[in-house]
């Protein structure tokens, strides 16, 4: 069996996730990652480079048309009317499934992906397979892609082109052969179940794999003293890329919490990763310590490891890998109990799931881990536990594979009928 992964952006959660799926399976098959662009020289991820005139060819059409349409709804879009990769490129390649994680931001146009003469695994780390345009959308019966983007659907602030609803019918029109979903979570899954697009498509849940060696616990004062960190004060952790800034991250939720549990006379001090030091109002009085974004893994369980609660106040995860990755080294988290986060963090086991989205009730999970010594061990236990039973290589791997020999099982029989 052999297995190619797209995955476009480098940089994102979605190719950390591609990149560990491959290192799960390619010890039991053959698998590669097609990227955009790598600063890696792994013989494992293949570049699709393209010209400098092409790239900004594709990216001012994509943005034209997304410009045409205003939208109160402030979240990252991806047009993909035209793109870098071809379908022609990818059905040259020896491979028996496609496995698609990330083509947003013009890197495989709706239309390509319909021409992949393979069968398609189409893995939903955000909700752009079956919204329109939109990375991330609200939920409820009254949401858009569970309306099939109708007029009445749209916002009543909003006008100019409904490219929401352009994209999605692009969708609707060209992908008539269904692919198999790939879902991180529960959650994720029946999203896409319950959309007016993916309904009743073949779809499956498999958490993201994580390499239980690298994100293992270590002692919290040895982590401290190589990250220079203070070694006798709670650590409360934070950590995404630019995740004060995006309001999805739920800084905005944290940081009221924060602010509560020091009037509390509770002593702490902050860590944040994935940026450098932000706006110099952050949290007045209280002690941060910044990492930019983390690059390499073992750096990064280190901080981890190093942190006595990990907080993820995120109002939409699809599956939220700092959460699985802070415990599996045994640091519990803090979360509200919502979307994909419902998957990854068992409430007052391995961390704490607050009532969605009342800081009070996150601050609450905070004092909860960090008010009991033993408590905090018990949880810490746990949660490594928990990264074991549902996240290792050979469980995921096992998972997906099963998934893969099905789906070539499903093909040759298709194959035979149509011969037939």
């Amino acid at each position: 069996m052999k297995i190619l992964h797209i995955s476009g952006d480098i940089n994102g959660g979605a190719f950390r996730a591609t990149e560990r799926l491959h290192n799960a399976i390619k010890l039991h098959t053959q698998s590669k990652i097609l990227v955009r662009e790598s600063l890696d020289k792994n013989s494992e991820i293949i570049e699709c480079r393209v010209s400098k005139f092409k790239k900004n060819y594709i990216r001012i059409i994509n943005s034209l048309i997304g410009r045409a349409q205003r939208s109160s709804i402030n979240t990252p879009r991806s047009i993909n009317y035209v793109g870098h990769l071809k379908a022609a490129i990818i059905n040259r390649y020896a491979v028996d499934i496609v496995s698609i994680n990330w083509i947003g931001a013009g890197f495989l146009s709706i239309k390509e992906l319909s021409k992949i003469n393979k069968p398609v695994i189409f893995t939903l780390h955000d909700m752009w397979g079956f919204c329109g345009a939109e990375h991330l959308s609200a939920a409820g019966n009254k949401a858009r892609w569970m309306n099939e983007y109708s007029a009445q659907s749209r916002g009543r602030s909003d006008f100019g082109l409904d490219v929401d609803g352009w994209v999605w019918k692009t969708k609707k029109k060209y992908w008539k052969n269904r692919f198999y979903i790939v879902a991180p979570s529960k959650w994720m899954s029946e999203c896409a179940n319950s959309s007016s697009l993916m309904a009743g498509w073949d779809i499956t849940t498999i958490p993201n794999g994580l390499d239980l060696e690298v994100f293992k616990p270590e002692d919290r004062m040895d982590a401290r003293a190589r990250l220079s960190l203070p070694l006798n004060i709670p650590l409360v952790l934070f950590g995404a890329v630019n995740g004060v800034e995006l309001h999805y991250k739920g800084w905005d939720l944290l940081e009221p919490a924060i602010l509560a549990l020091q009037k509390k006379n509770i002593q702490f001090e902050v860590v944040i990763f994935g940026q450098k030091e932000s706006r110099k109002d952050i949290l007045p009085g209280i002690k941060i310590h910044w990492f930019g974004e983390i690059r390499d893994d073992k750096v990064l369980a280190s901080i981890y490891c190093a942190a006595n609660v990990m907080v993820v106040p995120s109002r939409q995860e699809s599956f939220c890998q700092t959460a699985s990755e802070a415990q599996a080294c045994g640091c519990p988290v803090v979360a509200f109990n919502a979307t994909g986060l419902k998957d990854v963090v068992e409430h007052n086991i391995t961390g704490y799931l607050a009532e969605p989205f009342k800081s009070t009730e996150l601050a609450a999970g905070i004092e909860f881990v960090l008010g009991d010594k033993e408590r905090a061990k018990k949880l810490s236990s746990n949660a490594r536990i928990r990264a074991e039973l549902n996240w290792s290589y050979e469980i995921v791997a096992e998972k997906y594979l099963a998934l893969c020999t099905r789906i070539l099982q499903e093909s040759k029989i298709r194959a035979n009928e149509g011969e037939n």
